[in-house]
């Protein structure tokens, strides 16, 4: 960084990073591969965030960027809801969710710069510029990426400069990735894809006369869901053959992370007040979500899993087995194309004539909503039974155990509105299960629902996990760690308060240490070691 006696170029920014894991950082930070990256720590306050519980993965950025919980806004799950009156699930256009940190400063004549925020919409009256799905995990929509800039003709400029999105503009959830060859192509794109977005930032940047700036890369996203078992070793789908030849692509990509920051950060001064913001981690892929509905229409039916309960695989590879060896042999080849047809994991789409389901919450999550009447159309439900039946299933899926483990499947199951309330709280699921991750959830039983299988199909091999991480510097501000984690929701009242803005309603309080209020942490100069081993604590 540099300073000079001009205004800054920006006042306060943003940087970003949507689904890395936090340990990696601090990790590569003590190590010295992120050069960059621990520069800037030696001039933060810095620490582990707190995000809502159970609903991290969807619920972050928007509890981020309003300052409230899920429940005090509507948005827990990104950009898709439940829709009650049809039991379908449906994305939220603008009209449907709570105005924004940079709604609120440029209605107050701040000028802000916004690039690829998730599970936002474009703003055609924001007092500054918007790119909307160049580089995204998801879609702002939720469905498909279209690239959108706020003033229309940005969007033209920015292409002459670094062209499009070199993933295709396709969220990588769609992508199933099988050779050597794509995952090659799968993690150059997603590393060119991180230095471009860093070029266009510094683009929009040296526009300059920017009040908030706010910048995300989902790359790490992205990579974590499809290359998680190339680094870890022990995951069940590691092949020692893709990480011979591609090394550790989180790796790779942390240290195109680091450049794409130092590229930033050089473009400032001193008296900007720049944030690096890691929204939540990522792990190994074991989850629950699909089974349990499965659980639930056999709890809700009151007898044990049967021949009918088990997966429509494992059922034809049973038949299969019982097919004389002469009549097989000719028919293998149409094994491959078949399997993939019958991998069927999905939540029952035939919602309305049961009394409770599953919806979907998140993969380190489940969800339960209650048939509920006077709320769902076709409600079966009374009002009344409600409590002591959400205990009963709570009750239920508490007792169900991993075959492979003997643990519990889930490590918490949570009545929801005793967590969370508030005039949004219609949106959200009754029950909230909280998986126990420590292995594959493939087989469960329990005495209430027999042994269920799941069928998984899910080919992502990496999923989130509940903290995340940032690290605050700017003049005003003394180097620490903070001794407890902080909450998400702090941070949207602490940026209107630097800008000086005007208070709005808000579940989170200042942070006294980016302010410059006070250092109520261990200060003096941050060390990596030290930083890591207080972060993770």
């Amino acid at each position: 960084m540099t300073s000079t006696d001009a205004q800054p170029l920006t006042r306060v920014l943003v940087i970003g990073v949507d689904g890395a894991e936090p340990e990696m950082l601090r990790q590569w930070v003590a190590s010295g591969d992120l050069p960059n990256i621990a520069k800037l720590l030696e001039r933060s306050f810095s620490g582990s965030t707190q995000n809502p519980y159970a609903l991290e993965a969807g619920s972050v950025w928007p509890a981020f960027h309003t300052g409230l919980v899920p429940g005090k806004q509507p948005q827990f799950d990104g950009q898709r809801f439940f829709d009650a009156s049809d039991y379908s699930f449906k994305w939220f256009d603008a009209s449907g969710v709570l105005p924004n940190l940079w709604q609120h400063l440029s209605s107050q004549g701040k000028r802000c710069l916004i690039i690829d925020a998730p599970y936002v919409r474009l703003d055609p009256d924001l007092n500054g510029a918007m790119v909307l799905d160049w580089g995204a995990h998801v879609a702002a929509d939720g469905q498909n990426m279209e690239f959108q800039t706020h003033p229309p003709e940005l969007k033209d400029e920015l292409l002459s400069l670094v062209g499009p999105d070199p993933a295709g503009g396709v969220p990588c959830d769609r992508r199933k990735l099988e050779s050597l060859a794509d995952y090659e192509r799968f993690i150059n794109n997603y590393l060119e894809r991180i230095e471009k977005k860093a070029q266009l930032t510094v683009h929009m940047l040296k526009k300059g006369n920017w009040d908030f700036a706010e910048t995300v890369f989902t790359d790490l996203h992205c990579l974590g869901h499809h290359t998680w078992h190339i680094r870890d070793r022990g995951h069940r789908l590691h092949q020692p053959r893709l990480r011979a030849a591609l090394g550790d692509p989180l790796h790779r990509a942390f240290c195109a992370l680091d450049k794409a920051v130092g590229s930033i950060l050089d473009v400032l001064d001193d008296r900007t007040t720049a944030m690096l913001f890691l929204s939540h981690g990522m792990g190994a892929q074991n989850s629950g979500t699909g089974l349990l509905d499965k659980i639930l229409s056999i709890i809700e039916r009151g007898e044990p899993a049967s021949w009918r309960d088990r997966p429509i695989k494992a059922r034809v590879r049973h038949l299969w087995r019982k097919v004389p060896g002469e009549i097989r042999a000719p028919l293998r080849k149409l094994r491959k194309p078949i399997a993939g047809i019958l991998d069927t994991t999905k939540i029952d789409l035939d919602r309305s004539g049961r009394r409770f389901f599953e919806v979907h919450a998140n993969n380190a999550t489940g969800g339960i909503r209650l048939n509920l009447k006077g709320r769902e159309s076709n409600g079966v439900v009374e009002a009344e039974e409600a409590e002591a039946l959400l205990e009963d299933i709570r009750s239920a899926v508490l007792e169900v155990r991993n075959v492979d483990t003997g643990e519990p499947i889930a490590s918490d199951c949570i009545v929801t509105n005793k967590l969370y309330d508030g005039p949004y709280d219609s949106y959200l699921p009754d029950l909230l299960v909280v998986w126990n991750r420590t292995a594959p959830i493939r087989v469960v039983k329990s005495p209430r629902i027999g042994t269920v299988w799941q069928d998984y199909g899910d080919f992502r091999t990496g999923d989130h996990t509940p903290y995340g991480l940032f690290m605050a510097a700017g003049e005003q501000i003394e180097p620490a760690v903070a001794s407890q984690a902080t909450s998400i929701v702090d941070f949207f009242p602490t940026f209107l308060e630097l800008l000086d803005g005007a208070s709005h309603d808000s579940d989170g309080q200042p942070i006294g240490e980016i302010l410059g209020r006070s250092v109520t942490s261990e200060g003096g100069e941050v060390d990596a070691e030290e930083f890591r081993a207080a972060s993770a604590s």
